[in-house]
């Protein structure tokens, strides 16, 4: 039998859900599309839905800079990397 072993989603993922929601419910609705993973002292955010991960990272949307500020506001200090499925 082969065991497989998911990444983990961070545990203060849903905290900072709820802070995106509070500043921008697109930005959550775009998130909430993604599965969040920590390697190596990165967020790695892989979309599932085609185009999201090149909306998201696109600096004229303002997603990027909305999940900074509520990783900051939660003292989560890592870069975030962005990936389409």
């Amino acid at each position: 039998m082969t065991t497989l072993i998911a990444p983990a989603v961070p545990v203060w993922w849903p905290q900072i859900l709820t802070a995106v929601l509070e500043k921008r419910r697109f930005v959550r609705m775009l998130l909430g599309v993604a599965t969040p993973t920590v390697a190596d002292g990165t967020l790695h955010l892989t979309f599932h839905r085609a185009g999201a991960a090149e909306h998201f990272a696109k600096p004229e949307s303002g997603c990027m800079a909305v999940l900074r500020t509520a990783l900051d506001e939660h003292g989560i200090d890592m870069p975030v990397a962005v990936h389409q499925a």
